[in-house]
């Protein structure tokens, strides 16, 4: 798994192309344009974001350009950036502040997830080089013109999330509903909001938890997959549960009956007013198995700590973690969000070794939603990092990439393809594209691209043919022009390396791309 971070700002036509082009870099032809399966709903579609969603529907228009397709044509979706939306299941409790020790209202959620391909998930034949669905996580800040800056975390769609807060601490975070029985799900857009644009509808039109209800009342929502319900929360300590009946044809909102924890798992709380009467889980798997026993585990903890704190939350949500030896799901991540701060801390799953699941923690945080924005050194975030997915980078200690402030240095870069093989063999030119197309890669993985670069070196083991590579160096850089090195080195780690390199990148406040 990858953790990808992309931070944007400007107008939502300069932010959409941003999300594009990022996307374009890292999921290639599955990060669209997609053909749209109807137009006639197409049409509909486009329609109802410019009543309702008109801040979509310009990212839409940015990705247009991006895609070089026409913007009002009904034979594109350019709602969505990556593959299928597939919600997961999940744990979440929220505490006010009257109930936290520093009196800041505090929400924790485990993001369940299967580790396997969606080939997997549904039972069918694995496709040739097909990845896991969560391959990709993505940590995306988004500070529009006009608008609530944003924080969101997700997978498969980067139009969408899975939880995130705004800069006025309203946190949405998504669940799958496990109760609804025979679920009908959409599997292509529709019109309204599917499961991952509500995420992202709440956090940048609402204020607070009263503004977010409106808005959930009066949109249309559909599920692609899986219907889902949201747990809505803001730093004033109220929060609520909304919800669909297990037919999808009512609504309902639970709040709490008194000011305290909510606690929200896999299972609909409108149907158990009673939490005495839970049923007793099944012995099943998957990423909504043991949901009363995961919601009664939060509860009771939440209910006998009189008073928490952020490590309390963790250390609740760890009790219910899926890790070793669950079969085929872990807890991908575990967010800490803080919303008198407008922040939140994220442990994300690095693997299994050694017959423990290990966690790595990062964090990120708000700022003002101006064009431009001077942060104190307090403020600053800590240095963001983009992995290669190498095994030895914990063992040597290093990043494919590491980003601080706008500045963007990328470690030596090998022409290794996805199979692990070198590209290329006794190829130069081979190599040294393959090199130039991971850099690309890890760029966009932190908000940069080629066009930020201002300094490359290439590195070969045979200085009499630079002229290779620089002919494909050409191909990528000839409108940019960074300041570029051709040196000769005595051999590689992999003998059958003819080229490694190098690439340092300045990101320009005045673009969409923002740190």
């Amino acid at each position: 798994m990858t953790v990808r971070r992309l931070r944007a700002r400007g107008s939502n036509r300069e932010i959409g192309r941003a999300m594009a082009t990022a996307a374009r870099a890292v999921h290639e032809a599955d990060a669209g344009p997609h053909r749209a399966v109807d137009p006639d709903v197409q049409c509909a579609r486009r329609r109802w974001f410019a009543i309702h969603h008109p801040v979509l529907l310009e990212r839409m228009a940015g990705a247009a350009e991006v895609f070089g397709v026409d913007r009002d044509s009904d034979d594109w979706d350019l709602g969505r950036l990556g593959r299928v939306e597939v919600p997961a299941g999940c744990s979440a409790v929220f505490h006010p502040g009257a109930g936290t020790k520093n009196r800041h209202a505090l929400l924790g959620r485990n993001f369940d997830f299967p580790t396997g391909t969606y080939s997997d998930i549904v039972g069918l034949p694995r496709k040739r080089g097909e990845s896991p669905l969560a391959a990709d996580v993505w940590v995306i800040e988004l500070r529009p013109d006009d608008g609530y800056a944003t924080v969101v975390v997700g997978i498969m769609d980067m139009m969408g999330g899975m939880d995130g807060i705004n800069q006025v601490g309203l946190v949405v975070t998504l669940l799958a509903d496990n109760e609804s029985p025979a679920p009908e799900p959409a599997v292509v857009p529709q019109v309204g909001l599917s499961e991952q644009q509500v995420v992202r509808y709440l956090l940048e039109t609402c204020r607070d938890v009263e503004e977010a209800k409106q808005a959930l009342l009066m949109a249309k929502q559909y599920y692609i997959f899986v219907p889902c319900h949201f747990l809505v929360a803001d730093r004033s300590g109220r929060s609520f549960v909304w919800e669909y009946s297990r037919g999808h044809n009512r609504e309902h909102i639970v709040e709490p009956e008194a000011p305290g924890p909510l606690v929200c798992t896999n299972h609909l709380l409108h149907r158990w007013p009673d939490p005495a009467r839970l049923p007793e889980d099944p012995r099943s798997a998957g990423t909504a198995a043991f949901t009363y026993d995961r919601w009664r585990a939060l509860e009771t903890q939440s209910a006998a700590t009189a008073m928490v704190d952020a490590d309390d939350v963790r250390a609740h949500l760890d009790t219910v973690r899926f890790t070793l030896p669950s079969p085929g799901v872990r807890t991908l991540w575990q967010a800490i969000y803080d919303l008198d701060q407008a922040s939140l801390e994220l442990s994300f799953f690095t693997g299994d070794r050694r017959g423990v699941t290990t966690t790595q923690t990062t964090s990120a945080s708000h700022c003002p939603t101006t064009r431009r924005h001077s942060m104190s050194q307090s403020d600053r975030p800590p240095p963001q990092r983009a992995s290669s997915g190498s095994p030895l980078e914990p063992e040597i200690g290093f990043s494919r990439a590491v980003r601080k402030g706008n500045h963007v240095a990328l470690a030596g870069t090998a022409p290794i393809g996805a199979d692990g093989n070198t590209v290329g063999e006794g190829d130069v030119a081979a190599q040294t594209r393959r090199c130039l197309e991971i850099s690309a890669e890890a760029l966009a993985a932190v908000g940069a691209t080629l066009a930020d670069v201002v300094r490359t070196r290439i590195m070969l083991t045979d200085i009499t043919r630079w002229r290779e590579a620089a002919a494909v160096h050409g191909e990528y850089f000839s409108g940019i022009q960074p300041a570029a090195t051709f040196v000769e080195v005595s051999r590689f780690i992999d003998p059958h390396w003819l080229v490694e390199t190098e690439v340092d990148a300045i990101t320009d406040d005045d673009r969409a791309r923002e740190t």
